[in-house]
C-alpha cells in the first residue's frame, strides 16, 4: 500500500478519472444512437415522422411516382384534384407530346397570293371537331377576295357569327355539301374582323376571332384565326 501511494500523483488521478468519464460517456452515447441496421425494414411509419420532416433533398430524383401521391376521388393511382399547380411545373418543361390530348388555344395564319385572273389559293388553318376552317384567296380581273370558310364532313355542327361576317348575326347549321362563309373581305373593304363559335355535333365546341385583309397591289390575302375549345 505504501508503494502504491508513493506512485499516486495528481496527474495520475486525473488521467484515470478522465478515462472513466470518456468510457462511461461513450457507452451512454452508443446506447442512445439508432443506426439503420437497428431498424426493422418497413417499421418506420407515417406517425413516426414529424410534420414537414421530409424535404425534397431527402427524396431521390425522379423517385416519386403517381401511385405515391394522393389518390383522386374517382380513380386510383391519380393525383388528387388540384394537387399539381402551375408553380409545380418547371418553365418550358412541357412538350407538345405531354399536352397532346389537352384542348387549348389554337391559332394560325394563312398568307395566300392570287394574282388577278388566277385560280384561287387556299389553306386549312385548323380543325375543330368535325369542322375545318379554310382560308381562301381568289381573284378576278377587277377584284381580290379573302374568305374564311367553315367546312364539315358530317351533318350536325353549327356555326354562330357576331353579325360582322357574311352570315350576319346568324346561326348556320353546317352541311357537307354546302359552302358556309365565316367571313369575307375584298379590296374595297381592305380588312375585316369577326368573332365566331362552332358547336360540333360530337360535343366539341370552340369560340374564337378571325381577321382578314387583302392587298390588291400585291395580290396578297392574309387570313388569321384563333380559337379556344
Amino acid at each position: 500500500m505504501r508503494r502504491i501511494r508513493s506512485h499516486l500523483t495528481y496527474a495520475n488521478v486525473m488521467v484515470t478519472l478522465l478515462a472513466f468519464v470518456v468510457l462511461a460517456g461513450g457507452t451512454a452515447y452508443a446506447a442512445n444512437t439508432v443506426f439503420s441496421s437497428d431498424i426493422v425494414n418497413g417499421e418506420v411509419k407515417n406517425d413516426d415522422l414529424a410534420a414537414n420532416a421530409v424535404g425534397g433533398a431527402k427524396i431521390a430524383d425522379r423517385q416519386v411516382k403517381n401511385a405515391d401521391l394522393s389518390i383522386g376521388a374517382s380513380s386510383s393511382n391519380t393525383i388528387a384534384d388540384g394537387g399539381v399547380q402551375g408553380i409545380d411545373v418547371a418553365n418550358d418543361s412541357l412538350t407538345p407530346t405531354d399536352i397532346a390530348d389537352v384542348r387549348f388555344m389554337r391559332a394560325n395564319t394563312a398568307q395566300l397570293n392570287d394574282q388577278p385572273g388566277g385560280s384561287a389559293a387556299s389553306a386549312t388553318l385548323f380543325t375543330v371537331g368535325q369542322v375545318s376552317l379554310l382560308a381562301t384567296c381568289s381573284a378576278s380581273a377587277t377584284n381580290l377576295v379573302a374568305n374564311l370558310i367553315a367546312h364539315t364532313t358530317e351533318v350536325g355542327p353549327v356555326l354562330v357569327t357576331d353579325g360582322e361576317a357574311a352570315a350576319a348575326d346568324f346561326v348556320t347549321p353546317l352541311h357537307p355539301e354546302s359552302v358556309d362563309f365565316l367571313m369575307g373581305v375584298n379590296a374595297t373593304e381592305s380588312a375585316e374582323e369577326t368573332s365566331f363559335a362552332i358547336l360540333d355535333g360530337d360535343g366539341t365546341t370552340a369560340s374564337g376571332v378571325a381577321a382578314a385583309s387583302v392587298d390588291p397591289e400585291t395580290g396578297e390575302c392574309v387570313i388569321n384565326a384563333q380559337a379556344v375549345g
